[in-house]
């Protein structure tokens, strides 16, 4: 069996669309705002907040404030927001720091991918 490369996404899609993100796998680009040891969950943030479940990444040593890249399969939390929303997780394999990316360009980049690949 393959293993997916991921689909782009920003946390703000996540946010504005969750059930057409179920089970699918993606890569995500965030900020590390706190990550919790007795749970193996981390908190990214880019326009939007993401809980990253990071039990299959072994030891995760990425300081607070770091950018991140995430590759992973997004699924539903077991908690509910504030809004009685069910919040989505996305269950990390990959993670890597991406410090010093910019955003910016990065958006610009990924919206440029897009229209080109929506062409063929």
């Amino acid at each position: 069996m393959a293993v997916s490369h991921g689909e782009i996404a920003f946390i703000s899609e996540l946010a504005e669309q969750p059930q057409t993100w179920l089970g699918k796998t993606i890569r995500v680009v965030g900020t590390l705002r706190d990550y919790d040891v007795a749970t193996d969950t981390a908190r990214l943030e880019h326009q939007g907040q993401l809980t990253v479940d990071t039990r299959l990444l072994g030891d995760f040593g990425y300081p607070i404030g770091s950018t991140l890249l995430v590759i992973g399969e997004v699924d539903q939390s077991c908690s509910t927001d504030s809004g009685g929303a069910v919040p989505l997780t996305l269950r990390a394999r990959i993670a890597r720091a991406m410090d010093g990316l910019d955003m910016g360009l990065y958006r610009s980049t990924v919206d440029i991918k897009r229209k080109f690949e929506a062409q063929w």
